[in-house]
């Protein structure tokens, strides 16, 4: 299905994307994924999109590269943290 007909097949049944939200909104709260900085930053919860965000392949390259980087970087300070701890004695 061509990603312009999926955009308008969800935004002709709006109360079926009522639906949707209100089902993603009560899995989050149910699951406790809404974060307590997301709260304190935007006075309510974290929420999911019903509509999905369409990105182009280039685009999708380039978020996974920078995702990848910084779950490498993620991983080199919990290991100096839970090990030699350097980044914090260097300050």
């Amino acid at each position: 299905m061509a990603a312009a007909t999926l955009l308008e097949q969800f935004l002709r049944d709006r109360p079926a994307l009522a639906r949707r939200q209100a089902e993603a909104d009560r899995v989050i709260a149910a699951s406790g994924a809404g974060h307590l900085v997301n709260e304190l930053a935007t006075g309510g919860p974290w929420r999911l999109d019903p509509v999905p965000l369409l990105v182009d392949g280039r685009s999708f390259d380039d978020l996974a590269a920078a995702v990848s980087q910084r779950v490498v970087g993620l991983e080199a300070v919990l290991a100096d943290v839970y090990g030699p701890r350097r980044v914090v004695r260097d300050g």
